[in-house]
């Protein structure tokens, strides 16, 4: 009687470690999950923007737009874009036009479907048509080179100060090549000045799509 007593009492105790075990990692996880979205919004803070438009369509370049979104088909070619893009004669704002104009004759042509903003994918080498799932914003989240932000084509979300301004300063190969191999240069070279000294600390650029100088920007606290 004592034995069978005794191995109720043990198997007793095991379920409730087991209880308490199962209760613990519950009460972790639901911890994670609560304070998840708070550290992932803080980690992207410094990458929060507002992009600009053009003919009222929201221009993603070096960005991706935070709200939900559908790709419609190519807007334009990256190579035709990549032309239009170094017509010297135009400025930056004239070039995107010439882009959502191509971008339209496509659509009319059955090519694309509907859609309210273009996608620069540098990476992928596409410029997309894309339609917003509800209405179409301008916030996203830039993109870094050489783990540095970089607003092109857009303006910081998060309050900042200016730390210096830098002419536009790119490789020979980069001139070359267009604007986006330009900025690439750009942004290392920077990154280099800010390593060795020469430059003060800073979190991330602004580009200026006229003349691609460089302000470099320290977000406040």
């Amino acid at each position: 009687m004592l034995i069978f007593i005794y191995i109720c009492i043990l198997i007793s105790t095991c379920i409730l470690f087991q209880l308490i075990s199962i209760a613990m990692r519950m009460f972790f996880l639901f911890l994670a999950l609560l304070f998840m979205p708070s550290l992932y919004a803080q980690v992207n803070d410094d990458a929060s923007a507002a992009v600009n438009k053009v003919d009222d369509f929201p221009i993603f370049i070096y960005s991706k737009p935070v709200d939900s979104f559908i790709v419609v088909g190519n807007a334009i070619s990256f190579s035709d874009a990549i032309k239009i893009l170094a017509n010297e004669n135009n400025t930056f704002d004239q070039k995107i036009e010439s882009i959502i104009v191509s971008s339209i004759k496509r659509k009319e042509k059955g090519k694309i479907g509907d859609y309210n903003a273009i996608l620069f994918d540098s990476e992928k080498e596409k410029v997309l048509a894309i339609n917003f799932v509800e209405k179409p914003t301008v916030n996203a989240n830039v993109e870094t080179i050489d783990s540095i932000h970089v607003f092109f084509y857009s303006t910081p979300q998060k309050d900042y100060k200016v730390v210096d301004t830098l002419v536009a300063d790119y490789s020979l190969y980069a001139k070359r090549n267009g604007v986006f191999a330009k900025i690439d240069s750009m942004v290392r070279r920077t990154k280099k000045k800010q390593l060795s000294g020469e430059i003060d600390d800073f979190d991330a650029i602004i580009i200026d799509s006229k003349d691609l100088s460089e302000t470099l920007i320290k977000f406040d606290n």
